[in-house]
């Protein structure tokens, strides 16, 4: 069905941006394979193209690949599928709404898993497909649009390529699995893909290895978004908008296949008995003092190999019960947490983990920076539902006393790529070298990357920090219902 599909998404970006950095050492440039290289003619071919795209960068990729596209056909059982056709499909899934997915969704099958497990399976690889499916399309739409000169920079070229070599292993999957079913080949495209249902244990499992590549594919590659920024012409992509859109899709596309993955593989592993600790990627017990622990000792251990300190932190537990009552505890010891009672809120651990991680990072580093010997603060609310129809609560206050930030600084905090690091290495002898600067600071996604964790969910951030003073950050999550809570 598409077993060309390389053929006919363009490659151009790719080899014009591996042309542009070895055609100056006679360099063998690969472009479908390892084994073929870019003759003389077409090494001049594409230099001029460079040439051309570097004075006349405001056209878009699909102005440009009008003359670019390789108008060859591929083929789906023994049809013809033209170039046109795949266009028409990118245009159509590009402007589907992003799958809309609640922690609830996550759990929709929890009823079912002890009856029938294949056809939860089943049910859940179409959602799945179907949801990656739409999430692909639209990032390459995204990149289609963008001006041609931005997708040949080589990091934003080479996750173009991560996306679609992912939807060419899609629909090759499709294709392999669809065999002769007449309502997928008889249709467009883009309802063929609507068309098509996985119904066997077979395919449910073929998605598996699928789903585990495109993962791996898409591991990493943060780095070269933002490396593809920095090179980027100041002004020629709006930064903001698309970031906030791919980010947020391709946190949500990652959630989506590391839940089919876990969950397959739960059911192959759990017992007769009911229920699951985890359901997915859905923690059914999550002690959040235990992150939070985990946490402390992470970035402790980051400020000890450039500070070569620790800092301190106090915390309160506040545990409201579905009741009314309340349920107090101060951590003198977050080192040995497990002296204490655990706070359990059903969520995503790794979420959590990944906010807390950024959040106290910050406090750490600020603290740190200005000498600061006032322990942080952190103070851990959890409410229960207080009807099957209710919700659990997660808030989180943490505080510290390191000085504050300016105020023309705190509007762009949740801005991608921007950082509060100063680039120039410290003269203070206690400091390590500034290469441990991007251990303790990152690269600027922190914070807006930890926005839309925790929105993802309805859940937000907020900050408030007094300039001399200090910063407090707000964090809100909003866990499952609780008719969805099973007790283990």
């Amino acid at each position: 069905m598409f077993q060309q599909f390389r053929r006919v998404l363009p490659k151009v970006p790719v080899a014009i941006s591996r042309c542009s950095r070895n055609i100056h050492k006679g360099s063998c440039i690969a472009l479908n394979s390892p084994s073929k290289c870019l003759t003389i003619r077409q090494k001049n071919m594409l230099i001029g193209q460079h040439n051309r795209l570097l004075s006349n960068d405001s056209k878009s990729m699909t102005q440009i690949f009008d003359s670019d596209f390789d108008p060859s056909i591929i083929t789906r059982n023994g049809d013809s599928l033209e170039r046109l056709e795949l266009e028409e499909f990118l245009g159509r899934i590009g402007k589907d709404p992003v799958p809309t997915v609640t922690l609830n969704d996550l759990l929709r099958f929890q009823d079912k898993i002890s009856v029938d497990r294949e056809a939860v399976l089943n049910d859940n690889a179409n959602e799945t497909l179907k949801d990656i499916f739409i999430l692909v399309g639209r990032a390459i739409q995204r990149f289609l649009d963008l001006p041609y000169i931005a997708i040949m920079n080589p990091h934003m070229a080479k996750i173009y390529q991560c996306y679609t070599d992912t939807l060419n292993m899609l629909l090759v999957f499709v294709d392999k699995c669809s065999g002769n079913d007449a309502k997928v080949v008889s249709t467009s495209l883009y309802d063929s893909i609507a068309n098509f249902h996985i119904t066997s244990k077979k395919h449910e499992e073929e998605l598996i290895g699928v789903l585990s590549k495109i993962l791996e594919i898409h591991t990493d590659n943060t780095v070269d978004l933002r490396e593809a920024f920095d090179e980027i012409q100041a002004g020629l992509v709006n930064e903001k908008a698309f970031l906030d859109s791919h980010m947020k899709e391709r946190i949500l596309m990652r959630l989506l296949i590391n839940h089919h993955l876990l969950l397959h593989r739960q059911l192959l592993e759990a017992k007769t008995g009911w229920p699951m600790k985890s359901i997915g990627s859905v923690d059914m017990n999550v002690n959040v003092l235990d992150i939070l622990s985990r946490s402390y000792d992470y970035v402790n251990d980051m400020a000890a190999m450039k500070y070569s300190d620790k800092i301190k932190m106090e915390v309160k537990s506040v545990f409201v019960k579905a009741d009314g009552s309340v349920k107090e505890q101060i951590i003198h010891d977050i080192d040995h947490i497990e002296k204490y009672d655990p706070l359990i809120f059903p969520y995503i651990s790794n979420h959590i983990e990944y906010v807390f991680d950024e959040i106290l990072k910050n406090s750490t580093r600020a603290t740190m920076d200005n000498n600061v010997s006032i322990p942080v603060e952190v103070v851990v609310v959890l409410r229960e539902p207080k009807s099957l129809q209710d919700y659990y609560k997660l808030e989180v206050r943490i505080t510290d006393h390191a000085k504050g930030i300016k105020p023309e600084v705190v509007d762009h905090l949740f801005d991608y790529s921007f950082t509060t690091v100063d680039n120039k290495a410290s003269s203070d002898p206690k400091l390590l070298t500034n290469t441990s600067d991007n251990m303790i600071a990152g690269m600027g996604y922190g914070l807006p990357m930890s926005l839309t964790y925790t929105r993802l969910f309805d859940g937000d951030i907020h900050l408030k920090s007094v300039f001399g003073d200090g910063t407090t950050v707000y964090l809100e999550w909003t866990g499952i219902a609780g008719k969805n809570k099973v007790s283990p």
